[in-house]
This record gives C-alpha cells, structure tokens and sequence, in this order.
C-alpha cells in the first residue's frame, strides 16, 4: 500500500466513524419517539 493509499483509507475511516455514530444516535432518538407516541396513545 502507498502512503496516499494509505492516507486515504484513513480518511475513509475517520468519515465512517461520526457517520455511524449520528446514524445510530438518530436511530435511538426515532426509536424513542416511537416509543414515546406508543405510550401516549395507548395511556
């Protein structure tokens, strides 16, 4: 692997990173507002 290769999929990996955490953070917060309607509209 080249340096620049090698920078790259660093890069690569650095983006993935927040980008999966806000994923799931987002997913968490969907799955609590789901959550939340569900108990409001059933109590």
């Amino acid at each position: 692997m080249t340096a620049s290769q090698a920078l790259i999929s660093r890069i690569e990996a650095e983006l993935i990173k927040p980008t999966s955490m806000n994923f799931h953070r987002e997913l968490t917060a969907l799955f609590s507002k789901t959550k939340l309607i569900k108990l409001l509209s059933n109590g």
